[in-house]
């Protein structure tokens, strides 16, 4: 349900932030999760009351409880893309990701925080957990209020081309009037999302949080079932310390995730012109599809993909404590790499002023895929057990290494392609009556024609084409 609520918000979050701006919606969303604190305090509450087993009335309060908490969640998510409205002369990578591994501290304050004021309120078991949720979101309100995003939003107002308050009389002294600026024509959200890179991306993300739900869903029961215990630790103390352990690996790389993609940007640089070759006939550089010619969030995310084979090769190879442990702590570090290599392709890939809309239907898809593989991976544990979980993991590691793989092709074809290259560098020389690449053509045609054939370099039956398809 809180996966569920955290998509249901998304879309209406990001339209609600478009309008009212960030800081209006990211303050009301400490309300929401207030309401739902209250509701989980309510359903502890009522349980303990009415003493029924089962209580139909307080579970159904508790599922309301944990989709309100999860609405909120959803918008929270949104930090992660705010930050790089507000991080200038930071690099938005390592912004991204320093927000992402903020979550070092949820991973130790949720569970042991939880554990600590579970028994506050005598007779009603969790009633202080649910306490203490509401006093971070007291902190989370006072620090949400001491951001200010009003440059951010006023600088996403002029992204049209339109002058800024305080230079329009500066041009009208200089220039004269203003000209008419020429009306453009929105794109469509569909036509936004369904870009092959943009979806590419959006994709990659989803799969790799859904594998990670996938496999952290059930591991509670898994290791019950076999009994598992660390010391004298119950079975129940030795899966939360195997989970916080695989939180701490979700979001401590984050403080080194965006120098990394940085670093690997510039070795990509560096090591290009080591790789790159030139075609035999028409000497134009080809770069070769390497991980080393690769920019900083590609090479994070094949990495990622990597590790995250590992973690499937681990927990596959039996059900011993450490094979959980160590397994579960390889899905924190791959899953980290790739939502944050995602995160930062899809902020480089979009017009500035469509993020709001390209973000809220990426959370969207995020966490409604999310929560259904998280919902169908308990159906999956009793059906065939734990090996049928990390094996549809495994697909998914396996289909999202091939989205990337066509995504680095497409990208390396791109940079080979002169007529791409020449709309890309030059989009407004084009006449109107004809495109950039019909004009190309026909520079090319008259050039050949006037070219003796003794001088071409190559007949075009021995010619190689510029691109194999």
């Amino acid at each position: 349900m809180l996966l569920f609520g955290s998509a249901g918000c998304s879309y209406p979050g990001a339209w609600a932030m478009a309008k009212f701006g960030r800081r209006v919606v990211f303050f009301w969303t400490t309300i929401i999760v207030a309401v739902g604190t209250a509701l989980g305090i309510g359903t502890i509450y009522l349980a303990e009351d009415d003493g029924k087993d089962p209580d139909i009335p307080a579970f159904i309060m508790l599922l309301l409880s944990c989709f309100v908490v999860g609405f909120a969640q959803g918008i929270g998510q949104f930090y992660r893309f705010a930050v790089c409205e507000v991080c200038d002369p930071y690099p938005s990578s390592r912004a991204i990701t320093m927000v992402i591994g903020g979550g070092v501290a949820a991973a130790f304050a949720g569970p042991l925080g939880s554990a600590a004021t579970r028994y506050i309120i005598p007779g009603y078991d969790f009633a202080g957990s649910y306490y203490f949720m509401g006093l971070l979101v007291l902190i989370n309100g006072v620090a949400v209020a001491q951001v200010d995003f009003s440059d951010a939003e006023a600088s996403k107002k002029n992204d049209d081309g339109a002058l800024e308050e305080g230079d329009e009389e500066e041009y009208v002294e200089s220039l004269g009037p203003v000209p008419a600026a020429a009306p453009e024509e929105r794109k469509s959200l569909w036509k936004i999302v369904t870009e092959p890179d943009i979806l590419i991306s959006i994709m990659m993300t989803t799969l790799a949080h859904t594998t990670m739900l996938i496999l952290m869903g059930p591991i509670t029961l898994a290791m019950q079932d076999e009994d598992l215990t660390l010391g004298d630790q119950s079975k129940f103390t030795t899966s939360t310390i195997v989970l916080m352990c695989h939180f701490l690996c979700m979001f401590s790389p984050g403080f080194f995730t965006g120098k990394l993609m940085q670093e690997a940007g510039e070795l990509s640089d560096a090591l290009a012109p080591r790789v790159c070759v030139r075609d035999s006939h028409t000497r134009l550089p080809i770069l070769t599809p390497s991980l080393f010619t690769s920019p900083g969030p590609y090479v994070v995310s094949t990495l990622g993909g990597g590790i995250f084979i590992i973690s499937t090769l681990v927990l596959l190879l039996g059900e011993n404590l450490w094979n959980f442990w160590a397994g579960m702590m390889l899905c924190g570090v791959a899953w980290n790499f790739l939502f944050s290599a995602g995160t930062v392709l899809l902020t480089s890939l979009y017009e500035t002023g469509d993020a709001i809309r390209v973000q809220g239907i990426n959370d969207v898809l995020i966490f409604g895929v999310a929560g259904c593989g998280s919902f169908s991976s308990g159906f999956l544990y009793s059906w065939e057990g734990w090996r049928m979980v990390v094996g549809v993991a495994g697909v998914g590691v396996a289909l999202n290494l091939a989205m990337l793989a066509w995504l680095q092709r497409r990208r390396h074809l791109r940079e080979l392609d002169p007529v791409a290259q020449y709309e890309r560098d030059f989009p407004r020389m084009s006449h109107e009556s004809m495109s950039v690449s019909s004009q190309l053509s026909m520079v090319l045609d008259d050039d050949a024609e006037s070219t003796p054939s003794s001088s071409r370099r190559g007949s075009p039956e021995t010619r190689r084409p510029l691109i194999s398809q």
